[in-house]
This record gives structure tokens, sequence and C-alpha cells, in this order.
């Protein structure tokens, strides 16, 4: 009898122990494809020729130092921005620029008041170099 009771505790527990990480998983994918969404509208609004000229016409870090400096770095910042508002988001925006002769990324526009234009990132997980 008592090895029905123990059996059933932890057949329970194994229930529970599943159900939360595959919740946890379910709610995880949720929010990356909520981001995916918003990425890709955003990216349609934002011109890219405006963009790739923008980062050729300021090839090194800080050249961009405020947001009313640059009417491109403006325009981006401003879309950047409501799309963090009206989505609710916890963390700003901000677009990266692959630089392959350093592996690694820098800083373009972000959606909030801060300008890191340029700056490196370096700590990148991997997969963002594939997307």
């Amino acid at each position: 009898m008592f090895i029905i009771y123990i059996t059933i505790i932890l057949l329970t527990g194994f229930f529970i122990v599943f159900g939360y990480y595959n919740q946890m998983n379910l709610q995880e994918e949720r929010q990356y494809d909520k981001l995916k969404a918003i990425v890709s509208s955003v990216s349609l609004a934002i011109d890219g020729n405006e963009f790739e000229m923008m980062m050729k016409d300021h090839p090194g870090k800080d050249d961009i130092k405020t947001i009313e400096q640059n009417h491109v770095y403006h325009a981006i910042n401003d879309k950047l921005s409501k799309a963090v508002t009206e989505n609710e988001l916890n963390s700003p925006m901000y677009t990266l620029v692959y630089v392959p002769e350093k592996d690694l990324f820098h800083y373009g526009v972000r959606s909030d008041d801060q300008v890191y234009f340029r700056h490196e990132y370096t700590q990148y997980p991997p997969v963002l170099k594939k997307k």
C-alpha cells in the first residue's frame, strides 16, 4: 500500500513539474512570436536606403551624439519609440549593423533618449549573426 502512495506522489510531482516547464516554453515562444511581429512591422516602416546612407555618412563612433542631429536618425528613433510605447515593451528597441571585418555589431538607432551610435556590441548570441 505504501508503494502505491509513493508512486502516486511521484507521478503527481512529475506531471506538475512537466506541466510547469511545458507552460514556460509555450510562454517563451509566445513572447518571441510577439517580438518577431513587432520587429517585422517596424522594419517595413524604416527606409533601408536612408538608414544605409546615414551609416555610410557617419562612419565613426559617436558621429551622431543627439537624436536631433540627424533627420534620418530622428525619424527612425520616432518609429522605434512609438513601437515600444504601443506594444508596452519593457526595454528599448535598437538597430544593429554587422561589421564583418571586426566580427561584431555596431549600434545604430535606439528607441529611447540614449544615443550609442556605432558603439560596439561584442557579446552577442551566435544566432544573431545567422539571422
